[in-house]
């Protein structure tokens, strides 16, 4: 569509996309200089892959604290440093996925440990 010369995006883009293209950009910066976004892989038929998802997210909207009053602001604040403090690697995210769908030659395995 885009190869197309006699395409015309002004056509395709609203004139609100239009209004906040500046704004949706700088946002799109900031979330990928400060990985704000991450992914994490779900299979649905799996039970363990969807408590973590759903443990995730409960973590990134304050789920998992609990009620706290608003004059409990420093402990509010000492729990969300704490859960964001260690994050899990990105390797350890799809360890799962790896071992379920990455197969390993053994034969090949022990020649590089050999090396």
């Amino acid at each position: 569509l885009m190869k197309n010369k006699n395409f015309n995006k002004d056509k395709f883009q609203p004139k609100l996309a239009k209004k906040y293209k500046k704004f949706n950009q700088s946002l799109c910066d900031i979330i990928q200089d400060y990985s704000l976004v991450s992914y994490i892989p779900l299979n649905v038929q799996d039970r363990l892959s969807i408590e973590k998802v759903n443990n995730t997210i409960d973590k990134a909207n304050g789920f998992i604290f609990g009620y706290l009053k608003d004059d409990d602001l420093s402990q509010r604040t000492n729990l969300m440093s704490n859960a964001y403090g260690v994050e899990q690697f990105e390797y350890a995210k799809t360890a799962k996925i790896r071992e379920n769908y990455t197969f390993v030659d053994d034969d090949e395995n022990e020649k590089e440990l050999e090396d």
